[in-house]
């Protein structure tokens, strides 16, 4: 993939989903893609931003790929991708932060970290 031409979009994601189960969708739906994850950053269990790279041809089959898991897509965000596809050049990619916020009653996740001395 040719770093010509980087486009960004945000999607702002929300699920009452098993969030082990939601991230690993996404995970796959990401390669399924033709794109590949570049950073992953959790938020308790409350939520998880993944970056994913994806060549601009390939927003087509990501917005499929997340619908088919059953995240919802706003008509912006809808739009936003449709876009990228429509205006790249073969070889150009597009950087995709998916932000998945997880509605549940579980307890915030707690983590120990250790007293480092010095």
């Amino acid at each position: 993939m040719g770093k010509s031409s980087i486009r960004k979009v945000g999607l702002e994601l929300f699920t009452r989903s098993d969030r082990h189960q939601t991230i690993s969708s996404i995970n796959e739906a990401v390669s399924e893609s033709g794109g590949y994850v570049d950073d992953v950053n959790f938020f308790s269990n409350i939520a998880v931003a993944i970056i994913g790279v994806f060549p601009c041809e390939s927003s087509g089959k990501l917005t499929k790929a997340l619908l088919a898991i059953g995240l919802k897509l706003s008509n912006r965000e809808l739009n936003r991708l449709g876009e990228i596809g429509d205006t790249c050049s073969v070889g150009d990619e597009f950087t995709c932060n998916i932000h998945v916020t997880f509605f549940h009653n579980d307890k915030d996740l707690r983590q120990h970290i250790p007293n480092v001395p010095g």
